[in-house]
């Protein structure tokens, strides 16, 4: 049995399959990731979604209680991530409740 070495042409044609093939796995598998990132992306905004809106009924009470305490708008509206006008604007609808 007699082995031929391949060509010049042969080993380019060969390396150029190389190169495709890796291109499409290294594609695939950026594709993959983004597509993993993004299904987990999506459940933590659906989890967080949800904790918020169980969380956002309690937010007046939770003002007015932090308020009693003595905790100014404006600290309270750090702890919130809000400004203190919105902390007042709840303050007042609650009491009017």
């Amino acid at each position: 049995m007699s082995s031929k070495r391949p060509s010049t042409a042969e080993q380019r044609l060969a390396e150029q399959m190389r190169e495709a093939l890796h291109e499409y796995d290294t594609r695939k598998a950026a594709e993959q990731a983004a597509a993993e990132s993004l299904d987990h992306r999506l459940l933590r905004a659906a989890s967080a979604r949800l904790i918020w809106k169980a969380v956002e009924p309690t937010l007046p009470d939770l003002m007015t209680e932090a308020s009693r305490e003595g905790w100014t708008a404006d600290r309270i509206a750090d702890a919130f991530g809000v400004t203190p006008t919105y902390v007042y604007r709840k303050l007042r609808e609650h009491r009017a409740e």
